[in-house]
């Protein structure tokens, strides 16, 4: 349900625009950060599969290379109103560009499907029955302070993909990376329901992307004991 991340501090961009382009008053996503809070990780494909931190079964080729970060989310808001944040939020996107630039234009970019954003019914139900445990209102200005929002989170992209071409290859390389965050997808019937919990505030509905974070790959990566996280078939 959940995926993870990694990073520098960043301030985010709204739905392909600076937040700093609309008014106050008619923000209503919020402005995420995300800090790497241990060390990066390589490992060998294996096609016997991986269990990933969505407990799917990641299976790599023998002579793939993935990168493995763990970092932290906060989030922000930014308005002048409350922001009505969703706990159940996955990682839609990883964005990659090759300069600071390409990604602050939305240009020249590898968009890498994460994770699904179809809600779960039991996602949905929580959210109209349970609405104080499964979202937080966070003030204008401030950062959410649940452990759910702020949950670590984990970031795989394959650095070595032997079907690609070597120039398309990240070993050696310097990359600019993007997280695309989507909230839960409440149904309009659902979210009339949840906002009458709170007598002010936007809802969080639309999707939003961290701001570049760079990461420096080596062309030869020492590769780390990834046994732990494989299941045999």
């Amino acid at each position: 349900m959940r995926t993870k991340l990694s990073a520098l501090s960043a301030c985010l961009w709204i739905c392909g625009s600076p937040f700093q382009k609309l008014q106050a008053e008619d923000i209503r996503q919020p402005v995420v950060s995300v800090v790497i809070v241990g060390a990066q990780k390589y490992c060998l494909g294996q096609p016997g599969g991986i269990l990933n931190e969505v407990w799917a079964l990641e299976r790599e080729p023998t002579d793939a290379i993935t990168i493995r970060l763990v970092g932290q989310l906060s989030f922000l808001n930014p308005g002048l109103k409350p922001l009505i944040a969703p706990h159940v939020y996955h990682v839609s996107n990883l964005i990659v560009s090759r300069t600071r630039d390409d990604a602050a234009r939305g240009r020249h970019q590898l968009v890498i499907p994460f994770e699904s954003t179809k809600p779960s019914q039991e996602d949905l139900d929580d959210a109209l029955s349970y609405p104080d445990e499964s979202f937080e209102l966070i003030q204008p200005g401030r950062l959410a302070s649940s452990v759910e929002l702020r949950r670590p989170s984990n970031i795989i992209l394959r650095v070595r993909d032997p079907a690609l071409p070597g120039e398309r290859q990240l070993l050696g390389k310097k990359v600019f990376l993007q997280l695309e965050l989507a909230p839960l997808q409440i149904p309009a019937n659902v979210a009339k329901e949840v906002k009458k919990r709170w007598t002010s505030g936007f809802l969080w509905t639309a999707k939003v992307r961290t701001n570049p974070f760079e990461i420096d790959i080596p062309a030869t990566p020492e590769m780390a004991d990834c046994s732990n996280l494989y299941k045999i078939d």
